[in-house]
C-alpha cells in the first residue's frame, strides 16, 4: 500500500506526511493582521525559510506578553501618571478571562509597549443549545510603557 504524498505549498514538493509541518488558522491567533503566510502544508526547507522566522517572532512577543503589567481600571491611583497616549486596545469572544487579558498584553506588545492601564474585563453567559450555558469574554485596556524600576520602587513595599 502506497503512502499518501502530499504537496508543499510553496515548492509543491510531494512529502510524507511525518516530513510535513503544517500551518493552520491557529499558528498566528493572536495577530490583529496576521503576517502574508498562506495556511497549509510546508516541507522542511521550505518551513525553515518561510514559516520559522515569522513563528521565531510569534514565539518572542508571546513570552514578552506573559510579562506585561496589568493595571485595572479600579487600580487607576497606581497608574494615574502614566501618559496614555495609544489608542485602547479591544478583544472580544475569548473563552476565559486569561485569554482575554494575554490577547491585550499581546496586542500591547505589538505596539512595543510594557503594560496596559485602564483594562476593563467582562463576561456574558450565552447558552449552548438548549440547557448548556458558557462565558464569552471581551476586554479593553491602553498600551503605555512604564519604566520597571518605577514599578519596582512604587511597589516594593505593596506586594498587590
Amino acid at each position: 500500500m502506497a503512502k499518501t504524498k502530499l504537496p508543499c505549498a510553496i515548492c509543491h514538493g510531494e512529502l510524507l506526511k511525518d516530513e510535513a509541518q503544517f500551518v493552520d488558522e491557529t499558528t498566528f491567533a493572536f495577530y490583529q493582521k496576521a503576517p502574508p503566510i498562506e495556511h497549509g502544508i510546508y516541507c522542511p526547507t521550505c518551513f525553515d525559510s518561510l514559516v520559522r522566522p515569522e513563528l521565531d517572532v510569534y514565539n518572542a512577543k508571546m513570552e514578552r506578553a506573559k510579562n506585561v503589567n496589568i493595571f485595572s481600571l479600579a487600580q487607576s491611583k497606581e497608574s494615574q501618571f502614566v501618559r496614555r497616549i495609544e489608542r485602547p486596545v479591544t478583544v472580544e469572544g475569548c473563552p476565559d478571562r486569561q485569554e482575554a487579558e494575554l490577547r491585550l498584553a499581546f496586542h500591547a506588545v505589538e505596539v512595543d509597549k510594557n503594560s496596559l492601564v485602564d483594562v476593563e474585563l467582562s463576561s456574558e453567559k450565552i447558552k449552548i443549545g438548549g440547557r448548556w450555558q458558557s462565558s464569552v469574554w471581551s476586554g479593553r485596556g491602553i498600551p503605555v510603557n512604564i519604566d520597571e524600576e518605577i514599578l519596582k520602587r512604587r511597589f516594593a513595599n505593596n506586594p498587590n
